[in-house]
């Protein structure tokens, strides 16, 4: 009894914390398709292309490009 008291206890506990991360997640990241979003999009993209964490297609390289 003394156990499922604890393990309710502490799901309790988790389950707050857990819309405590919820709330800060939504306040720290930019809504889908904004401006900040954008803009962080673009940040990224640039650094992944500074790190060469890209590849450069040909229209050859792509069948269904091919005419």
């Amino acid at each position: 009894m003394q156990n499922q008291r604890i393990i309710i206890n502490t799901l309790g506990r988790v389950e707050q914390e857990l819309k405590e991360i919820k709330k800060l997640l939504k306040k720290s990241l930019p809504a889908y398709g904004s401006d900040a979003w954008w803009e962080k999009e673009i940040i990224s993209g640039e650094e992944q292309i500074k790190k060469g964490r890209f590849k450069n297609y040909k229209k050859e390289d792509v069948p269904s490009l091919r005419l």
